[in-house]
Parts: C-alpha cells; structure tokens; sequence
C-alpha cells in the first residue's frame, strides 16, 4: 500500500521499476536489420487457464523501420564462402515486418496448461548494394528482397506456482520449432 490510498500489485511494481531503470540506465538501444519482437503480454498468454477452456488470441504487428536521421546505415556485408566481412558494403534503407500470430492458451487442470504461439511473417527489405562495387560511380544498386513463411512456433507447459486472487507465478518450459528455410535449416530447441 502506498501513500495517499493508492494500492500497486507486486508485479506492477516490478514492472515499474525495470522501465524506470532501463530509462535511467539505458542510453540507447540498438536493434539488426528487420528485428522485431513485442515484449507486451496479454491476460490469457502470462497465466494458466481455467481448466478445459481453450483461448485463442489474434495479435497483429506492422514495424516500420528506417534509419534514423544521423547514422549513414552503412554496414559491412558477409561473404560467407571466404568467411569475411567487407566493410561498408551496404546501406540500409527500410524494413517493412508484419507478423500475424496465433496464440493458443489451453487448461490442463487449474494450476497446468498448454501454449502453443503459432507466426507468420511477412517482411520487405530494401537497401543499396554493393558501395564501392557496383552502379554508377560506385554508388552501389538498389536491392529489394521479400520473404514470408512461418516464425518460431513456440510449445510451451505452464505451471501456475502460486494461484490467488492477487498474486499469480506462472513458470513455464518452451520448446521453439524452427520451420525449414533456404536461409536457415530445421531446429528444435527447449
């Protein structure tokens, strides 16, 4: 209980906390080409179901991602048969992801349940390639590239440690499927 009659739950406060430090502490933060995760969390993904009862969540990301006024989004490119960088190779221009997920939330009995997340992404790419090689005075070439396909599914067992009306501790073992691609090959990870 805080002053003035306000009530904050513990894990509100934690969550206060961590935004408040990473504000403080954190001066800026870097992310790769085309990297995109949402850290928010819904009811029915953070806890356990009710026993027998199936939840099933639609969630929708569009990220738009450019690079901001002041980096020149030169980057090195990676010839992966020498195994070598080549210094300022490309310049990044924009990243378009969409991501469409599927999350299913099923009760096992009151304290386990079962969740399976299930994305589709959809991403555009542009950039210049080739500084220094290619296009006219070595200005590089535009390259645009698409591709799409199914995410990381996600299976995961929740166990509900502490269930009140309050409080909930939900502690869970994720196994993440990698579909198979040209650009990477099929894995399971626990």
């Amino acid at each position: 209980m805080l002053a003035a009659g306000i009530r904050v739950s513990f894990t509100s406060a934690i969550a206060l906390i961590m935004t408040f430090g990473v504000i403080l502490f954190v001066p800026r933060a870097n992310a790769s080409c085309g990297a995109v995760s949402c850290f928010v969390t819904i009811g029915s993904q953070q806890q356990v179901s009710q026993e027998g009862i199936l939840t099933v969540n639609g969630i929708y990301n569009y990220t738009p991602m450019r690079v901001i006024p002041g980096p020149t989004g030169i980057i090195p490119g990676a010839d992966t048969t020498q195994k070598q960088l080549i210094l300022a190779h490309h310049e990044e221009v924009r990243t378009i992801t969409q991501t469409a997920t599927i999350d299913l939330n099923y009760g096992i009995t009151e304290r386990w349940g079962l969740e399976i997340t299930i994305p589709y992404l959809l991403r555009t790419h542009r950039h210049i390639d080739g500084l220094g090689e290619d296009g006219p005075d070595g200005g590089g070439q535009s390259a645009t590239f698409d591709s799409d396909g199914l995410g990381d599914i996600r299976v995961g067992l929740k166990y509900n440690v502490l269930a009140t009306l309050r409080s909930m501790l939900v502690v869970d073992l994720v196994c993440i499927y990698q579909p198979g691609s040209p650009m990477r090959t099929t894995a399971l990870a626990c």
